[in-house]
């Protein structure tokens, strides 16, 4: 390898580094190689005595504590968002339908008797009574399965992205 082509590489590796760090280590790379040449030595033995632009970017990036920052992003907040509004929506239309039902229950055994016949005159039924089922635009149990889907989307998300940084290292 030519010594350009291993300080670019090397710069790269060192991309995390502030710019005034990186560009002392490149330097003091850049002395040695060039030190190296002057002695004698060719410029990809002097290159190959430095080891790959890997290992030292690595021994440098451990010395110097470089930590990889975990970011959430824009879909991590997306999805953050999606899944608490959905439970949260899921949440009251569960509760809704509970004190709806519930107040139901006490209404119909309190007037369940006077409700079973139909008061009807001799040319049919003058009174029909209509009982419909409560319901909403949604229904919570579906909203709740959603909900219980975007928590499982947002938790792989996030542990997909803290393995990658993981890998990284």
């Amino acid at each position: 390898m030519k010594k350009e082509q291993f300080i670019k590489n090397l710069r790269y590796s060192l991309r995390k580094l502030k710019k005034d760090e990186r560009e002392k280590y490149i330097a003091y790379y850049e002395e040695i190689i060039s030190d190296m040449i002057e002695n004698g030595v060719s410029e990809e033995e002097a290159v190959a005595h430095q080891g790959g632009t890997k290992e030292v970017a690595e021994e440098i990036l451990r010395e110097n504590a470089v930590k990889r920052e975990f970011k959430i992003g824009w879909i991590g907040s997306l999805l953050i968002i999606l899944t608490f509004l959905s439970g949260t929506l899921s949440g009251y239309l569960m509760y809704q339908e509970y004190r709806i039902k519930s107040e139901f229950a006490e209404i119909h055994t309190e007037i369940a008797n006077e409700t079973v016949s139909i008061t009807g005159g001799s040319d049919g039924p003058t009174s029909v009574f209509l009982a419909g089922k409560i319901t909403f635009w949604v229904r919570p149990d579906i909203l709740i399965v959603i909900t219980v889907m975007m928590v499982i989307i947002t938790i792989s998300y996030f542990v997909c992205k803290a393995r990658k940084i993981k890998f990284k290292r």
